[in-house]
C-alpha cells in the first residue's frame, strides 16, 4: 500500500514543470528522495528518466541524505536548501558513501550522472527540481531557479548602462518596438550615445495605450517625437521571388512616387519574394515577421534574414493561376517607414497567360535516403511529375516532395505515414517536417510516383503490384483548414468556422470537474508541429502574444480559470488586426446554450476522414 507509484511521481513532475513553464532539458540537477531503498529509489529514478530523458546534456542526480541523513518531516525542506545552494555556487557535492549502483536502475540511453565527487553543472544559472515522495505518498515537487554568486561560475553585476534598448513586438505590425515607450526600434539602431542605454522621450496623450508602437499609434503626443526610419537611399530597387525559384533579381520600375512591378501567379496560388537595393543581399528589404502579411512592418536596407519573405497567397479567395498581381514598394513620408502591398491588377477578358519559368519538383524521403532528388517532368503536360524506384527491405516507403529545391515549399499529407488515400494533401509551406506519405510493397517491386500541380489543387498517386495505385487530393480554398483545440481535456474539439466571417473559428469546450482550469493549444490537422500558441502562458483571453503555426510551442498554453463544469467559447481569428486578440475566449451563459452541452462542440473525427 505504501510502495511508490511510478506514474503518479511522473504526471506530479510534468505537472509542476508546466507550472513552472519549464522544459525538461532546462533542468540541470534532480534531488532525489534517496534513501537508498531496493524499491523507492530505482521507481524515482524511472520516472524522472521517462520525463527528462530527452536532452543534450546530462542530468545531475544528488541526494541530501547522504550529506543530512534523513531529516524525517523535514526532509524536503532540506532537499530545497541544497538545491539553492547548489545553483548558488554552481556545483553539486558529492554523495558520500555512495559504493555501488543499485542494480534495479535502468540507466540505459538515460543521460544522467549519479555525483560522486564534487562537480560544477557548467552553467551561471539554471534550474534544480526536488520532489516529495515519501511514505505519504506523491505529495509535491518544487522546480526553482537561481544564480551563481559563489566560485567561478559567479555571476557579474549587470551594467544597464550597456544595453541599449529592450525590444517587444508589437502586436499590430510584428516590428520590434521599446517595451516602455511603445518607441518604433529602427532597422538599423543608432549608435549608442554617452549617456548610456535609451531612454524613454515620448509621452502620449493621457489616456493613451503604449502597446502598440509609434508606427502604428495613430494619435498625438503631449511630449517628445518619436524615432523615424533612415531615408531610402537613391538607388534601383530590385525583387526576387518564387516566380522564377529565386533565381534573378528584376528591376522594379518607379512611378508616381512608388516602385512597381508586376508578376504572374504560379500554380500553388501562393508567391513570396523580398526586395534587395542594386541586387545586393546586405542591402535587402523584408518582413520583420516571416508570416510576411501587408500589414507585417517592413524592415531595411539591411542584411537580408533568412526566411522573411512577403507573402502572396491567394489560396483562400481562390484566385485562379495566371492572375496578374501589381507589386508596390514606397516610403511613408510621416515616419519614412518603408511599405510594400499587391493587388490583382484587372485584365480585359480575364488571364490569358500562365507563368513562363518551369518549376521543378523534389520527392525526399526513406526512398531517397532523406536527399532530394528531382522528379522527371512530362513531356507535354504543364507541372505533371514522375518518379521511379524499387521499393526496399523494409517492405515500406515514406516520401514527401518539395518546390524548386526550397524546404519551406513542401508538400505533405495531412498526418504522418499516410497509407489511405482519404488523408488530404497540404502546403506547399514550411509545417510538413515530419509528415510522410507512405506506400507499402514487396520487397524489390517497382514504385512509381506521380505528382500533378494545377491551380493550388495538388494530386498524389503512388503505384505498385501489390498495393496497386493509391492517390491523394488537395483541398482548396478556406476549406482545407481543419483547427482542433487539444489540451487537458480528455479528447481535442473541432473548431467551427463562422458563417459571418470564414476567418473565424470556435469551439465550446467544458471546464473539467475535477479543476478549476484547463489548458490549451489550438492545432492544425491535431499536430503539435502546427501549433497556435502564446509567446508565454496566459490565464487572460488576448493576454500575450500569438505565435504559429509551427513547432516551437512546446509548454506555451493558453489556460482558462473558471469553476467545475463552466463552459467557455474559444475563438481563432486568423485576420485579427490585433495578434495578442488571434486567440479569444469567454464564458458563456448557460441560459444562451441553444444545444445540449454534450451536443456543443464535436470530438475528434479520425483524421482518416473522407472530405
Amino acid at each position: 500500500m505504501t510502495a511508490p507509484h511510478g506514474p503518479s511521481q511522473q504526471e506530479c513532475i510534468r505537472a509542476s514543470l508546466r507550472e513552472a513553464n519549464v522544459t525538461p532539458a532546462d533542468i540541470r540537477i534532480a534531488e532525489l528522495h534517496g534513501t537508498g531503498t531496493a524499491l523507492g529509489d530505482p521507481i524515482e529514478v524511472g520516472a524522472l528518466r521517462a520525463v527528462m530523458k530527452h536532452r543534450d546534456t546530462p542530468i545531475f542526480k544528488t541526494s541530501a541524505k547522504s550529506n543530512l541523513a534523513h531529516a524525517e518531516a523535514n526532509a524536503g525542506m532540506a532537499g530545497l536548501l541544497k538545491c539553492v545552494l547548489m545553483l548558488r555556487h554552481g556545483v553539486t557535492p558529492p554523495n558520500v558513501h555512495f559504493k555501488s549502483l543499485n542494480p534495479h536502475l535502468d540507466l540505459t540511453g538515460y543521460p544522467v550522472y549519479l555525483c560522486d565527487d564534487m562537480c560544477e553543472i557548467g552553467t551561471n544559472s539554471g534550474y534544480a527540481g526536488v520532489s516529495s515522495f515519501g511514505f505519504g505518498g506523491t505529495n509535491a515537487r518544487a522546480d526553482i531557479w537561481a544564480k551563481a554568486v559563489h566560485g567561478p561560475r559567479k555571476v557579474q553585476p549587470v551594467d544597464f548602462d550597456k544595453l541599449q534598448a529592450v525590444g517587444v513586438r508589437c502586436p499590430t505590425c510584428l516590428g520590434w518596438m521599446d517595451f516602455r515607450s511603445g518607441s518604433m526600434l529602427p532597422s538599423e539602431l543608432p549608435e549608442q550615445s554617452a549617456q548610456g542605454r535609451e531612454r524613454a522621450r515620448c509621452i502620449r496623450d493621457e489616456f493613451d495605450s503604449y502597446n502598440s508602437c509609434s508606427l502604428c499609434y495613430k494619435g498625438s503626443y503631449q511630449f517628445g517625437k518619436p524615432p523615424s526610419e533612415g531615408p531610402l537611399p537613391q538607388a534601383r530597387v530590385c525583387i526576387k521571388g518564387t516566380w522564377d525559384g529565386f533565381s534573378n533579381f528584376e528591376e522594379m520600375k518607379f512611378e508616381a512616387g512608388a516602385f512597381h512591378h508586376h508578376v504572374r501567379l504560379g500554380e500553388t496560388r501562393m508567391e513570396r519574394f523580398y526586395l534587395a537595393l542594386e541586387e545586393n543581399d546586405e542591402l535587402a528589404v523584408f518582413p520583420s515577421h516571416t508570416s510576411g502579411g501587408m500589414d507585417v512592418r517592413v524592415l531595411g536596407p539591411r542584411q537580408f534574414e533568412a526566411g522573411h519573405h512577403f507573402v502572396i497567397d491567394c489560396r483562400d479567395d481562390q484566385i485562379p493561376e495566371g492572375t496578374l498581381i501589381h507589386i508596390t514598394a514606397w516610403t511613408e513620408s510621416r515616419h519614412l517607414d518603408r511599405k510594400v502591398a499587391w493587388k490583382v491588377e484587372p485584365e480585359e477578358g480575364g488571364s490569358t497567360e500562365l507563368q513562363a519559368f518551369q518549376h521543378s519538383y523534389q520527392v525526399i524521403g526513406s526512398l531517397t535516403q532523406a536527399r532530394m532528388i528531382p522528379m522527371k517532368p512530362i513531356r507535354g503536360v504543364r507541372n505533371v511529375f514522375e518518379y521511379s524506384t524499387r521499393i526496399g527491405l523494409a517492405g515500406q516507403e515514406t516520401f514527401q516532395f518539395a518546390r524548386d529545391h526550397d524546404w519551406s515549399q513542401g508538400i505533405y499529407p495531412a498526418r504522418d505515414l499516410a497509407l489511405s488515400g482519404k488523408v488530404p494533401v497540404r502546403g506547399p509551406d514550411h509545417l510538413g517536417a515530419g509528415n510522410f506519405f507512405a506506400v507499402r510493397g514487396q520487397q524489390g517491386e517497382r514504385l512509381a510516383l506521380r505528382l500533378e500541380v494545377s491551380d493550388a489543387h495538388v494530386t498524389i498517386s503512388a503505384s505498385c503490384h501489390s498495393s496497386g495505385t493509391v492517390t491523394w487530393h488537395s483541398i482548396e480554398g478556406r476549406r482545407r483548414r481543419r483547427l482542433s483545440v487539444a489540451g487537458t481535456w480528455a479528447e481535442g474539439y473541432v473548431m467551427k468556422q463562422d458563417g459571418k466571417n470564414p476567418d473565424r473559428y470556435t469551439a465550446q469546450v467544458t471546464v473539467s470537474p475535477a479543476s478549476c482550469s484547463e489548458e490549451f493549444q489550438i492545432l492544425i490537422d491535431e499536430d503539435p508541429k502546427r501549433a497556435f500558441y502564446p509567446e508565454v502562458s496566459t490565464f487572460l483571453s488576448a493576454g500575450a502574444l500569438v505565435c504559429g503555426p509551427d513547432a516551437c510551442g512546446g509548454l506555451n498554453r493558453f489556460v482558462i480559470e473558471g469553476s467545475p463544469g463552466s463552459i467557455f467559447e474559444i475563438c481563432l481569428d486568423l485576420k485579427s488586426a490585433n495578434k495578442w486578440e488571434t486567440v479569444t475566449w469567454h464564458k458563456v451563459p448557460t441560459d444562451s446554450l441553444q444545444m445540449p452541452l454534450a451536443l456543443q462542440t464535436p470530438a475528434l473525427l479520425p483524421l482518416d476522414y473522407a472530405e
